[in-house]
């Protein structure tokens, strides 16, 4: 996290930089948004395969109750990670 001071010269360079070449910060934006969204659904594909594998260990040596546990717990993220989604496209201004 950065401090106070950091991240007002940070929003200084910013502005400097809109004002210098408005198309190259559009363009740094637009790829950005991008890395985030491909980078957040990988973590989301990982989380998934990891979460089916320990269902399955877990089935396998003979615990259901377990398996419905790691089941729930997945679902439970995927849940936050749609709903966070969700709320920033919505303040992007992004279609859903």
């Amino acid at each position: 996290m950065l401090e106070d001071h950091e991240q007002q010269k940070l929003h200084a360079f910013e502005r400097q930089f809109m004002a210098e070449d408005p198309q190259f910060m559009r363009s740094f934006t637009s790829r950005a948004q991008r890395l985030d969204r491909t980078r957040s659904t990988g973590s989301m594909i990982v989380a998934v395969t990891v979460t089916v594998v320990l269902c399955s260990l877990t089935l396998g040596a003979g615990s259901p109750s377990g398996a419905v546990a790691f089941a729930v717990g997945i679902w439970l993220v995927w849940w936050a990670w749609r709903d966070s989604h969700r709320r920033k496209q919505s303040r992007d201004g992004r279609p859903r």
